[in-house]
C-alpha cells in the first residue's frame, strides 16, 4: 500500500511539472501540448513557389518576382531572395483539370543568379518545347 502511494505521488508530481498542465484551457477543448520549439534558425523551411503558363509568359507564386525565356522549353523563374543553398523540383502542367501532353521536365538553382531557377521542358522526341509547370523551392533556415 505504502509503495502505491509513493508511486502515485511521484506521477501527480510528474504530471504538475509537465507543460501541459502548465498551459491553460482556452475554452477549445483539454490544454494542448505543445511541439517541442527549436533555437531560432535551426530547423525550418522556407517554400517559395511558381505556376507558371505556357510559353514562360506569365505566373504567380510565393516569392516569384520574374519570368523570362530565353528560347523554346527555357524558363528562368526569379524568386526574392537567394535560393543557391535550395532544392527545386518541377512538374509539368497546372491544373487537374486540364490534360498536359506528354514530356520532360527539369529545374534546377541557376549556377549564374543566386535568385533564380532554370526550368527545362521538352517533348516526347526530347526536343525544347514550351509547357506551363509548377515549381517548388525548399531551402532549409
Amino acid at each position: 500500500m505504502v509503495k502505491i502511494s509513493i508511486t502515485a505521488l511521484a506521477l501527480a508530481a510528474i504530471l504538475a511539472a509537465s507543460p501541459a498542465a502548465a498551459q491553460k484551457d482556452d475554452g477549445r477543448g483539454p490544454a494542448r501540448t505543445r511541439a517541442p520549439e527549436a533555437a531560432d534558425q535551426t530547423l525550418g523551411m522556407a517554400l517559395m513557389s511558381a505556376n507558371v503558363s505556357y510559353g514562360c509568359n506569365h505566373g504567380y507564386g510565393s516569392g516569384l518576382i520574374g519570368l523570362n525565356s530565353p528560347g523554346a522549353g527555357a524558363c528562368v523563374v526569379t524568386f526574392d531572395r537567394d535560393i543557391r543553398r535550395c532544392t527545386a523540383v518541377a512538374s509539368l502542367g497546372l491544373s487537374l483539370m486540364a490534360s498536359t501532353a506528354p514530356g520532360s521536365i527539369l529545374a534546377y538553382v541557376s549556377a549564374d543568379h543566386g535568385d533564380a531557377v532554370i526550368v527545362e521542358t521538352r517533348d516526347v522526341n526530347g526536343d525544347y518545347a514550351d509547357y506551363a509547370f509548377s515549381a517548388l523551392v525548399f531551402c532549409a533556415q
